[in-house]
């Protein structure tokens, strides 16, 4: 296996916080319909909730640290292995305070793709149904 020399550059198409949340979400409203399984997955990629969940159980400072430090520890050595070494992006250290903030936010997402029944995309509203996206004629896609 090889790897390019170069790094592809991502153009992010969203113009606010607000966009890139209905992305973000359409994205696994549709995953959780296409794949069911992989979305419910996704639970076990998520550290933040479990290290929270651990501390509920276990409410100690030790545990906080324990359970916190490490989820940080590799979050942080995941985006530097990646972002820094492997992808070469100038600036990454600035932004490293978001990774918790983003961690918490992807969650919050996944909890609310459960709710929905459609998605809204370039201005229109679909319902998926076997695979297929479907207008919806009238209301909107959560009616």
């Amino acid at each position: 296996m090889a790897f390019l020399p170069y790094a592809v550059d991502a153009v992010a198409d969203y113009g606010s916080l607000r966009e890139l949340f209905h992305k973000r979400l359409r994205w696994i409203v549709v995953m959780r319909h296409m794949r069911p399984w992989g979305h419910l997955g996704l639970l076990l990629t998520q550290g933040l909730p479990w290290s929270l969940a651990a501390i509920a159980a276990h409410p100690s400072a030790p545990v906080a640290l324990g359970y916190l430090g490490t989820y940080l520890g590799l979050r942080l050595a995941m985006t530097w292995l990646i972002g820094v070494w492997g992808l070469k992006q100038p600036g990454l250290w600035r932004k490293m305070p978001l990774i918790a903030v983003w961690d918490a936010m992807a969650f919050f997402i996944w909890l609310v793709s459960f709710g929905r029944k459609g998605i809204r995309w370039r201005g229109s509203d679909y319902r998926i149904r076997d695979g297929r996206l479907v207008p919806v004629v009238h209301g909107s896609v959560d009616d």
